[in-house]
């Protein structure tokens, strides 16, 4: 909205420089009507030639402004670009991630059904196998535990100098 009021009041400023431009050359055109004309008029018309002057630098100085508003908006326009190409690539790439870890998590859980399966068929067939590989589990994890802690205490003394 601002932008169109921009443009609105910067069209209603042409026009009046427009207008402006067009009656002072009216009149400068009528001032140099005759050469007797001229030396009566010398200063009028000096005064309207640097109005002329004066309105055309503007007019310069505004075309500047416009150029350097126009680049300036262009330049963010293009890092707005290439940031929404970033975003989307990074999209396009997390997107990819999630179908495959929703592929793996699948894969994961029909393998966890299968062995929860066989571990309930082993629980009903064979009670007594179920408890010795339980337990054998549970000594196995027992170990890994010891040998974790162990890691970690060595790594402690190491950063520690001792």
């Amino acid at each position: 909205m601002i932008l169109f009021e921009y443009n609105v009041s910067s069209i209603i400023y042409n026009f009046k420089i427009k207008d402006e431009c067009e009656q002072l050359s009216k009149e400068l055109i009528s001032l140099l009507d005759s050469k007797l004309s001229i030396m009566k008029h010398k200063d009028d018309i000096i005064t309207k030639v640097q109005k002329l002057c004066k309105i055309v630098k503007k007019v310069n100085n505004n075309a500047y402004k416009s150029g350097s508003t126009i680049y300036a908006l262009r330049e963010k326009l293009d890092k707005s670009l290439k940031e929404t190409d970033d975003v989307r690539q990074r999209l396009k790439q997390t997107s990819e991630e999630y179908s495959e870890l929703r592929r793996d998590k699948f894969e994961l859980q029909t393998q966890v059904d299968e062995l929860t399966e066989f571990v309930s068929l082993l629980k009903r067939c064979e009670p007594q196998k179920y408890a010795e590989v339980k337990q054998l589990h549970e000594h196995l994890q027992d170990q890994r535990e010891q040998k974790v802690q162990q890691q970690s205490t060595t790594k402690r003394k190491k950063s520690r100098g001792l």
